[in-house]
Order: C-alpha cells, then sequence, then structure tokens
C-alpha cells in the first residue's frame, strides 16, 4: 500500500478527516479505482497502470502544495516584515517597499 489512507479506500470506508487536497483526490481516485477492479470493470494490469498514474499525479499535486504553502508563508513574512517598517519610519521608500511586498513585486533598494 503506498497511502496511509489506501486501506480505508480498499474497503470503501468514509473519507479520513484530515487530508489535504491532494491526499482526497488520491482517496477518492483510490477508491473508485478498488470499486472498478472488485466489480470486473477493469482487469488486474489496467488496475495497476492506473495507480501508478494515481500515484503520480498525487507527487505532483503534493509538491505543488508544499511550494504554495512556502510561498505563502514567505509572501505573508514579506508583508509583516514592510509593515512592520513602515508602522517605524513612514516614509514613500517604506511605503513603495509595503506597496511593492503587497503586490508581490521585486524589491528595488
Amino acid at each position: 500500500m503506498e497511502f496511509s489512507f489506501e486501506r480505508d479506500a480498499v474497503s470503501n470506508n468514509a473519507m479520513p478527516f484530515g487530508l489535504s487536497q491532494a491526499d482526497q483526490k488520491a482517496f477518492q481516485s483510490l477508491r473508485l479505482l478498488y470499486q472498478q477492479f472488485h466489480s470486473n470493470m477493469i482487469d488486474k494490469d489496467r488496475a495497476q497502470h492506473d495507480k501508478q498514474e494515481i500515484i503520480r499525479a498525487h507527487t505532483t499535486e503534493k509538491s505543488d502544495e508544499v511550494f504554495l504553502s512556502r510561498e505563502a508563508a514567505n509572501l505573508n513574512k514579506r508583508i509583516r516584515d514592510a509593515s512592520e517598517e513602515y508602522i517605524n519610519n513612514p516614509s514613500l521608500e517604506t511605503a513603495r517597499k509595503l506597496y511593492n511586498a503587497f503586490y508581490n513585486f521585486p524589491e528595488y533598494e
């Protein structure tokens, strides 16, 4: 089993609480895949191929989630730092930094 939630998908159980969006998509895809396999709608070779595609898509989506989370944290920090700088030193320069932070424009010195 590739996923911690795969046994639940095999057993057609409810989706576990707290899964990320990528995990939810993989869970639902696996549950459907196992339903199709157990009802003889697809053969073992097709099920194995489809499972590998689900794993590939999940890996990509998890990577995207990590990247977006990291970028959001970086943007949040940049805005917080620029806001604090503007509060401590209100000027055109610090206002420009804050504006650039809000819109995620590059920092110009």
